[in-house]
């Protein structure tokens, strides 16, 4: 009896602390603003109200989310990440909570790899989820995907 109690009560301090966005340690230097993609050290900053993404010696990558954001963190705190292509695709994630409710409005943005540079996509997912959580793969693939 003991074991579900404790089970129960992790998963409500999950769901009470943005922390948990790490649950686990952090794989390398990957945090919830700070990551390595391959030799890319990605970091993430508040620029005019909103998300900006740094690489050092690139120019940052402003993007459609609000600050404050985060990378979107794999089950042990390292940045997830998926091969698509000949690209890398990782998501940046803004959330907050909807007032008098247990619910969140959370933005995703995804960026990729290209070339020697980053791309932000132009396209941004809005869900009512609250991080942690293991979005969809098709995420990291649709958001770049063009529409007629």
């Amino acid at each position: 009896m003991k074991r579900p109690l404790n089970l129960l009560l992790c998963t409500a301090l999950c769901i009470a602390l943005p922390a948990c966005a790490q649950s686990g340690a952090p794989s390398g230097t990957d945090t919830a603003t700070q990551a390595r993609i391959g030799e890319r050290q990605l970091a993430l900053k508040e620029h005019d109200g909103r998300c900006a993404l740094l690489e050092p010696g690139q120019a940052g990558l402003d993007l459609q989310l609000k600050w404050p954001c985060q990378f979107h963190l794999d089950r042990e705190g390292g940045l997830r990440t998926r091969q698509v292509g000949e690209n890398r695709v990782l998501l940046v994630e803004s959330s907050e909570k909807v007032p008098d409710s247990q619910d969140c409005r959370t933005e995703i943005q995804a960026v990729r790899t290209h070339g020697n540079g980053l791309e932000a996509s132009k396209a941004v997912s809005r869900v009512a989820a609250c991080p942690p959580f293991q979005w969809d793969e098709k995420v990291f693939i649709g958001l770049f995907e063009t529409r007629p």
